[in-house]
């Protein structure tokens, strides 16, 4: 159950559905440069979660333990809704539950049942507001909104450097 952060724009994707058509290597290779990229924008995200559990009472041996933190970094060209890169955040082996459901608790009526879901989201609410109006999560999408504008123009920095070795060189 990862949180998934992707980064997509109209003209990334028609850019990646020239390079399919032009060279389909050369459009594997801006993935991995890419994938390079995006790393450790990954880690700084993953520097900004607690890897303690956030509450206490997230300190057990369920499902929905807290058990640290992990993040995935992907290039997914032509991908994943059109989208050329994507992040995943989740929680550590057999606990991925916990982390969701902290990162999440609260949006849109998310994990609200009785007096005890609501006491655990005020609790979290205290020490770790939602972002985006109540909208976003705690701690994935709020670190990622942050990152987004540096991503966006490393991506887009990649994408410009092939397209001008291209047009200087044909890339042959």
């Amino acid at each position: 159950m990862p949180v998934r952060v992707s980064i997509e724009t109209d003209t990334l994707r028609a850019v990646n559905r020239r390079l399919k058509e032009i060279d389909p290597d050369l459009r594997k290779q801006v993935g991995k440069d890419i994938k390079e990229a995006i790393r450790p924008t990954a880690a700084r995200i993953k520097a900004r979660i607690p890897q303690q559990p956030p509450l206490s009472g997230m300190r057990h041996s369920g499902r929905t333990a807290w058990r640290g933190v992990n993040v995935g970094a992907y290039a997914t060209p032509g991908g994943g809704r059109g989208s050329i890169a994507r992040m995943e955040v989740f929680g550590r082996g057999q606990y991925r539950a916990g982390l969701k459901i902290a990162d999440l608790a609260g949006t849109r009526g998310s994990y609200v049942r009785g007096e005890r879901g609501r006491k655990f989201i005020n609790n979290l609410d205290r020490r770790y507001p939602l972002s985006a109006g109540g909208k976003g999560g705690r701690f994935a999408w709020q670190n990622f909104m942050k990152e987004r504008p540096f991503l966006i123009n490393e991506v887009v920095d990649i994408i410009n450097g092939y397209v001008k070795r291209f047009n200087k060189k044909g890339l042959r």
